[in-house]
């Protein structure tokens, strides 16, 4: 008995003596020492954490303001101030300034305040909004006011994000006025202060905002945040908002009965609703019978968002009656989301609009809601959409009666493989049968060998190999002997029973074995260009590809398992674009940078999304931002605290046509601002594939374009604050020589974050089993 007790006493003590733990050359132990401190009593505990301000290792640093919060006291501050208005770090200043505002507000205030005017203005600006709970309503409002005129944006941002954090019982009043002007950059600054602070006197304004219709995406994005943060954190005021909104919604202009629409089926959203869902139908019902195909689109999506029978009875309605192509597909979407083909009601909704729908783009969409397994019926309308005279609808249907998994399906892919005069037809054949998973499959798969079509040899040849652990030629002999020794062995197991793959890859690639894991026997395609060169962060991490050009796509036997991307400037040939217009559609995923929009995308998918009207040639570096939360595809991109920086050289912004058909994942206020579109990366689904188009390059990013850094420490604070290097990472190199240089740094340290977004595309696509 007294030895458990005493051993339990050892396991509690102190481990190390952090004094001593301070002064070791390993980060990690000063680290360890650091937590330590700031779990339990020590007599020199603020001694301490006030002298590890100054390590030279700005994660010890970061914990140490992190500790004084709650360990220091008013002795502390002038040290934690210091730092607040000096540290190379902006998130080690804030770091800093939330302990001051925590430990002397007051007197931290006074400090901070005074540098408003100077030099260190910026950091002064950012650091006081930290001070939002402990001074909000308390404080002189007038310098923060003085700022909004500043002719430098970034301070007139910073201004406005502050000043609704600290504006107490004028904040409504506030962000009226900021909604009102002009500026997006502050409008988005102080949206976002608006979401942080959850005050329900601000939401009059920003409905009344929204009610206008003339927010651009990247404020009424924000606006939409900041309702909803509002309306979760006060239940007393969703019964109000309700009938607010519906009345706005009935009075609004088009352009703002679509933006409350939106915010509607955010709001109403069955994943999380902070308003009812009954009243959010009610309010939408006239919104689904608006004049404006624009605003009946956005009601249908909010219908799916919210659920329940009463949105699906409406929905049916819409893809069964609207007189536009456009409201129908958004209705079809919105429904198969909310209520899968696997439910009678909407296999016989997608089977009908897929039989006699005038809309090639809708009877596609149909065809690949289709393709879901344990549904026999779907296989007599798929197989009568073989024969669709739009070869689009006809390949979609063929892939997607092999996602049914039936064992009816196989003889007309079979058929269709064997003698349909069109490559393309053939080809989706052979995806089609891949899907099956069915052994019976195999023979007819290696059969397509011999077909006189490189694209239906390939797309044979590469589901094969997804199968075996050797590479026989791709020959019908090599295979058909493959066949004959493994047959009795082979099991095919469906993806979505497989769900260890889903924990194989990892999110948020950082370096060369993570990179090698994810991309390990991926097919990756590159289309050569003058602007842009992926090529080259592939060869950085050491991910195999292969390459074409302009006009050569059939060369390239692009099939449903790869993955294209198309460097700017992205001009194609005439060939080109039905290639990559059957390669998409069958399942393939394509990436874009820059020009890749209007010279690529909008000649093999047009409708979507396009490339937005600009006064003169885009030439800019500006931040920014994640915008889709939640997204699978933007998860391990972009680390709390950085603010990655896009360099825009020539770029073609991107124009979205549809709301309701695409996710916009990355936008940019500062871009909106000065250029009229903040959208910057943007994907949607094309088929059975994916289409993600980035406005930046992918490769001449971060340091390369940071000229104006001219210290080594200024580089490293650079790579941790927009690039997204983490302090372990940067421990490794910290003092390696290439730092003394930009263009060294910059081959050395580079900007992954588009890279990352299309390494998740390319992460879910093998999780589906499709590469």
């Amino acid at each position: 008995m007294h030895v458990v007790i005493a051993l339990s006493v050892l396991l509690l003590l102190p481990k190390g003596d952090p004094a001593k733990d301070l002064r070791s050359k390993d980060a990690e132990t000063r680290l360890a020492a650091i937590e330590q401190l700031a779990a339990a009593e020590h007599p020199k505990r603020e001694k301490l954490l006030i002298g590890a301000l100054k390590d030279d290792d700005w994660e010890v640093v970061e914990r140490a303001a992190r500790a004084l919060a709650t360990a220091g006291s008013e002795d502390a501050v002038p040290a934690l101030a210091k730092l607040a208005l000096g540290a190379p770090l902006r998130r080690v200043r804030l770091e800093a300034a939330a302990a001051v505002a925590a430990l002397a507000p007051e007197e931290g205030w006074g400090r901070i305040e005074k540098k408003l005017g100077g030099k260190q203005a910026l950091h002064a600006i950012e650091a006081l909004g930290a001070f939002g709970s402990a001074r909000d309503g308390e404080v002189e409002l007038k310098p923060l006011r003085k700022l909004l005129e500043s002719e430098e944006a970034e301070l007139r941002e910073a201004a406005a994000r502050s000043l609704i954090l600290l504006a107490g019982t004028e904040r409504a009043a506030e962000l009226a006025r900021l909604l009102r002007g002009r500026d997006l950059r502050a409008q988005a600054a102080a949206l976002e202060a608006v979401q942080r602070r959850a005050d329900p006197d601000c939401l009059p304004p920003l409905l009344d905002a929204l009610r206008g219709g003339a927010l651009a995406p990247v404020i009424e994005r924000r606006a939409g945040w900041a309702a909803q943060a509002i309306l979760a954190g006060h239940e007393s005021a969703r019964p109000g908002a309700a009938d607010r909104l519906a009345a706005d919604l009935a009075a609004a202009p088009s352009s703002g009965q679509a933006q409350l629409a939106r915010l509607f089926g955010a709001l109403g959203d069955a994943a999380a609703p902070t308003l009812s869902p009954a009243a959010a139908r009610a309010a939408l019902t006239p919104a689904a019978a608006a004049p404006t195909a624009a605003v009946r689109a956005a009601a249908a999506q909010a219908l799916g968002r919210i659920g329940g029978e009463e949105s699906l009875a409406a929905l049916a309605g819409l893809v069964a009656d609207d007189a536009d192509a456009r409201v129908r597909r958004a209705a079809l979407a919105a429904m198969i989301r909310a209520q899968p083909a696997t439910d009678p009601a909407s296999l016989d909704l997608a089977a009908a609009r897929l039989a006699g729908d005038a809309d090639v783009r809708l009877r596609e969409q149909a065809a690949v809601a289709l393709g879901v397994k344990g549904q026999p019926a779907v296989v007599a309308p798929l197989v009568a959409a073989l024969a669709d005279p739009s070869w689009e609808v006809a390949c979609c249907a063929a892939v997607s009666l092999g996602k049914s998994r039936q064992p009816e399906a196989l003889a007309p892919l079979i058929e269709l493989r064997r003698t349909h005069p069109d490559w393309r037809l053939r080809g989706a054949a052979v995806v089609g049968m891949g899907h099956l998973y069915a052994k019976e499959a195999i023979p007819p798969i290696i059969a397509a060998l011999e077909d006189e079509e490189g694209v239906v040899r390939r797309s044979a040849h590469e589901y094969l190999l997804s199968l075996a652990a050797e590479e026989p030629e791709p020959t019908v002999e090599a295979w058909t002997a493959w066949w004959q020794k493994t047959e009795r062995f082979l099991q095919l197991y469906d993806p979505e029973e497989r769900k260890a793959r889903a924990e194989k890859f990892g999110y948020g690639i950082s370096g060369k074995e993570e990179a090698a894991a994810l991309y390990r026997g991926m097919d990756v395609v590159v289309l050569l260009s003058r602007g842009d060169h992926i090529e080259s962060v592939l060869d950085f991490l050491e991910v195999g590809y292969r390459t074409t050009e302009y006009g050569r796509t059939p060369e390239a036997e692009l099939h449903a398992r790869a993955v294209f991307v198309a460097n700017c400037s992205g001009e194609i040939g005439v060939v080109d674009v039905g290639r990559l217009g059957w390669f998409v559609r069958v399942g393939g995923y394509f990436l874009g940078s820059c020009w890749a929009l209007h010279e690529t995308v909008e000649r093999f998918y047009p409708g979507v999304v396009r490339k937005l009207p600009t006064m003169g040639e885009v030439l800019d570096d500006v931040t920014a931002a994640p915008c889709s939360p939640g997204s699978p595809y933007l998860r391990g991109v972009f680390d709390d605290g950085v603010r990655p920086r896009y360099a825009l050289e020539g770029a073609h912004l991107i124009e979205v046509l549809e709301p309701e058909a695409c996710e916009v994942l990355v936008d940019s206020p500062e871009c909106a601002d000065r250029w009229g579109g903040g959208d910057l990366a943007v994907w949607f689904p094309a088929g059975h594939g994916m289409i993600l188009d980035s406005v930046n390059h992918f490769d001449e990013q971060g340091l390369t374009r940071a000229t104006h850094l001219k210290k080594a420490e200024q580089r490293q604070a650079y790579a941790v604050d927009h690039l997204g290097l983490r302090y372990e990472e940067l421990r490794q190199v910290r003092k390696e020589k290439f730092w003394s240089k930009n263009h060294q740094a910059a081959q050395k340290i580079r900007d992954l974050s588009v890279f990352r977004i299309i390494s998740n595309f390319v992460r879910l696509k093998r999780v589906r089993g499709e590469g």
